[in-house]
C-alpha cells in the first residue's frame, strides 16, 4: 500500500460484493422526549420524558418523575405538596382483602413563610419544578417478614385477585377560608402512572426456524415437554396411548412482542389417532387405505370448521396469591397461537407400530399485555405455553393439556431489526 495514499472508504452497510462476518445489533433504547400535560382547575402539571400521544405517563426501573406545575391565582396559595404513591391490592371474595403500600414519597415543594400577625403575604411562584424517583425495592411491613421485593410493575388484575397501582398526587392548599364555611378551596390533582421496569432475553429468538431440520442439527435449541393424553377409566387397556410432545425454543424467555415458534407432535397407534380425529379431521395420509400422500405448497387447514376435535396453543398466565395464611390461584389466557399442519414425508414408509401427526406455528401475547412475570409481596405471576387437546365427546380420550413454563419480558433481545 502506498504510504502516501488516502485510507480506503468504509461504510456501515456492506457494499456490492461485500458481506458481514459478524454483526452485533444495537441494543440502545431511544429515550422519549415529549411532554405530557394535564390541567385541573387552576393547576397545570407537565411531565417530561414521555412518549408522544401517551394516554398515561410511563416510567421504567428507577424511573425519575420529573416536570413542573404551573399555578394560577398564586396569591391565594399557602402550600404545594407532591406525592408519589404505590400500592398492591390482594383480594378474594371468600378470604378477604389486603392492601400493601409499596411507594410513599412526599415532598413539600413550597410553603408560605408569612408570620402570624403580619400583613405581608408570600406569593407562590408561577412554575415549580419537581423530581421524584421510583425506588427499586419495596417491603411488606405488615407481613412480619424482612424480605425485600422488586417493585412490582403496574398490573390491572382485579379479576385475578391482584392489582398493582401507582399515582402522582399534587395538593395545592388555599389560604382562604372554605366557601360557605365548609367547602374546601384546596386543589388536588391525581395522575395514574404506569410503572414498567424493562427486561430483555439473554439471547435472541430463533429466526423463523424449521423445526424438523433444526431439531436434528441443533437439538439443544429446543425444549421438549411430553405428556400422555388421558383415557377414560372404562376404556383403559382397550386403546393405545397418545403421547403429545410440545417443543418450544430452549431459551424459554420471550418478549411481549415476540412471535414464539412451537411444534406439536402426537404419536400413537393409527387406531388411537383415528379415534381422537374421526373422519374429516384425520389427514388423508393416515387413513388405512390412503394412497401415497401429495400436498401442495400450502399446508391444509389443521381442523375443518365442523371438526369435533381440535388442538389449540395459547399463552396462559397464572396468578398465585397468598392472603390471610391461605393460597388461591387464578389463570387467564394472555395470547393465542396459529397452527399449520406439517405434511408427512412424500415417500411411503413401511408399516409402523405408531404413527405421528405434526403441527407448527407461532404464539404471541395480546396487545394489551405490558408486564411479564414477577414475584412481589403475597403474589407470584407465572406464564406458560399450553397445548390444549380436545377430543370428541364420545371419544375414549379425555381433554388434556401440555404446558411449558416460560418467562415473559418487556423488550425483545434487540430493537434493531437489521
Amino acid at each position: 500500500m502506498d504510504p502516501y495514499s488516502f485510507p480506503p472508504e468504509y461504510s456501515v452497510t456492506p457494499r456490492f460484493g461485500e458481506s458481514r462476518l459478524e454483526h452485533s445489533p444495537s441494543r440502545r433504547q431511544r429515550l422519549p422526549t415529549d411532554t405530557w400535560l394535564i390541567t385541573v382547575g387552576n393547576v397545570t402539571v407537565a411531565l417530561s420524558g414521555q412518549e408522544k400521544d401517551a394516554e398515561i405517563p410511563r416510567y421504567g426501573r428507577r424511573g425519575r418523575v420529573e416536570g413542573a406545575m404551573l399555578l394560577d391565582n398564586r396569591e391565594v396559595v399557602a402550600s404545594v405538596t407532591i406525592k408519589l404513591l404505590g400500592r398492591t391490592i390482594l383480594s378474594n371474595s371468600e378470604i378477604g382483602s389486603r392492601t400493601v403500600n409499596t411507594v410513599e414519597l412526599v415532598q413539600l415543594l413550597w410553603a408560605s413563610t408569612q408570620n402570624t400577625g403580619t400583613t405581608s403575604v408570600d406569593i407562590c411562584p408561577g412554575a415549580i419544578p419537581f423530581s421524584l424517583r421510583f425506588p427499586e425495592m419495596c417491603q411488606d411491613d405488615e407481613s412480619g417478614e424482612p424480605n425485600l421485593f422488586a417493585l412490582p410493575p403496574t398490573f390491572n388484575g382485579e379479576h385475578l385477585g391482584f392489582a398493582s397501582q401507582y399515582v402522582l398526587v399534587i395538593e395545592v392548599v388555599d389560604r382562604r377560608r372554605p366557601a360557605l364555611g365548609f367547602i374546601s378551596r384546596n386543589s388536588v390533582v391525581s395522575i395514574p402512572l404506569n410503572y414498567e421496569p424493562r427486561t430483555r432475553p439473554s439471547q435472541p429468538l430463533l429466526h423463523r426456524p424449521l423445526f424438523l431440520s433444526s431439531v436434528k442439527a441443533s437439538p439443544e435449541e429446543w425444549r421438549q415437554n411430553l405428556t400422555t393424553v388421558r383415557i377414560r377409566d372404562n376404556e383403559a387397556g382397550k386403546v393405545g396411548a397418545i403421547n403429545c410432545n410440545l417443543f418450544v425454543p430452549s431459551i424459554q424467555t420471550f418478549s411481549v412482542t415476540d412471535a414464539i415458534p412451537f411444534h406439536v407432535q402426537l404419536t400413537a397407534p393409527l387406531k388411537s389417532l383415528q379415534l381422537f380425529f374421526p373422519s374429516g379431521a384425520l389427514p388423508q395420509s393416515l387413513h388405512p387405505s390412503a394412497p401415497s400422500p401429495s400436498y401442495s405448497s400450502v399446508p391444509p387447514s389443521p381442523f375443518p370448521s365442523n371438526s369435533p376435535s381440535s388442538i389449540s396453543v395459547y399463552l396462559l398466565r397464572q396468578v398465585i396469591v397468598e392472603l390471610n395464611n391461605r393460597t388461591f390461584t387464578r389463570s387467564t389466557v394472555i395470547g393465542s397461537g396459529s397452527l399449520r399442519a406439517v405434511p408427512p414425508p412424500l415417500s411411503r414408509s413401511p408399516p409402523r407400530r405408531e404413527d405421528h401427526m405434526d403441527w407448527e406455528g407461532e404464539v404471541r401475547c395480546n396487545s394489551d399485555v405490558k408486564a411479564g412475570g414477577f414475584v412481589a409481596a403475597g403474589v407470584t405471576v407465572r406464564d406458560y405455553i399450553v397445548a390444549d387437546l380436545q377430543p370428541p365427546a364420545d371419544s375414549p380420550f379425555l381433554p388434556s393439556k401440555n404446558g411449558v413454563g416460560i418467562v415473559i419480558v418487556t423488550d425483545p433481545w434487540t430493537d434493531d431489526a437489521a
